[in-house]
Formats: structure tokens, sequence, C-alpha cells
């Protein structure tokens, strides 16, 4: 007989601490890219937020700014359920979850540069998700894997547009 196995890790460590920062407290969304880790920190009311960039092997921490407004504090990001890194066409970029809308930053140290907006649909309407990852990046498209409630789909946007809707398909 089989015995099932608990696998045990205890080699953790912090590497860095974020604050709270304009109230802003709890954390969404979590990504890993090249040497960096970025997490978002959101307001209570999802009025504002911030994101941190961590060093993954120094720790040393760092706000990120949105380089169109200049400020560390950004508006437009709501509840940022989800996030995943990617490179895209040579850049380092964040595509973050926003409800039922996916906004792509490009990441130039510090700054985030927003680079697209697009809307999340099923049917026609608002689709709201509350985890996404990229599932498939082609040449010619993104594919997305979304998660709301119980429900798994996948929707795609073609590669370079910085506007358009995202159709969602829902698998289960």
């Amino acid at each position: 007989m089989n015995t099932a196995k608990t696998l045990y890790d205890d080699s953790f460590t912090t590497i860095a601490r974020t604050h709270a920062i304009d109230k802003c407290s709890s954390t969404q969304g979590l990504a890993v890219g090249g040497d960096f880790l970025y997490s978002i920190q959101i307001k209570s009311d999802n009025s504002i937020c911030i994101m941190h960039r961590v060093h993954r092997f120094t720790g040393e921490c760092a706000l990120m700014t949105n380089a169109d407004t200049g400020s560390t504090i950004f508006t437009n990001l709501r509840h940022a359920n989800s996030m995943d890194f990617k490179v895209l066409d040579g850049k380092d970029c964040l595509l973050v979850s926003v409800s039922d809308k996916i906004i792509i930053w490009e990441i130039d140290g510090t700054n985030l540069h927003q680079i697209a907006e697009y809307d999340v649909r099923y049917n026609g309407k608002p689709f709201i998700t509350s985890a996404m990852n990229v599932y498939k990046l082609e040449d010619d498209k993104i594919t997305f894997l979304f998660k709301w409630g119980r429900t798994l789909s996948t929707g795609s946007i073609a590669r370079g547009v910085t506007s358009g809707v995202i159709d969602v398909t829902v698998l289960c």
C-alpha cells in the first residue's frame, strides 16, 4: 500500500518586506520575471494600488512608477486580481487582470509604461476574471487562461494591438 507523503521545504526565507503605502495593504497580483518578483498591493476600497519590485537574490525592494503619470500610485488597476510576466517583442512586460480588462505594462527599470488595454467579454458582455495567465504566446496572438468562480475559460488577442476585445470561450 502506498502512503501519501507531504512535500516539505524548510529553506524558505523572507527576502524583502513591503510596506503599506497610502493604506494599500492587501496584496493581490504576483508575478515572477528574470531577476525580479512583482507584487500589487491595493487599498481596501480598490481605489488605488501600488506595485513593488523585489530583487530575487538581494531582496532590494523598490516601488514601481506609472511612467505615464509620474506617480507610484496607480488608479486604474482597481482590484488587480492577477498578474503575469512575459517577454513580448523583446520587452519585459507585466500583464494585469483588472476585473473585466487586461492591461499590459512595459517594464523599464522601476518605471511602467502602459502599452495595451483589452476588454474581456463573453457573449458581448463584460467577463470578470479572478485569475489570469498567458496560456500560449504565438507569433500572431496571445492566448489567455482565465478563471472566475468555478469557470475556466480562454480568450485570444492579436499581438501588437494596443486595444480591443478578448472574446472568452468557456472550457468548463
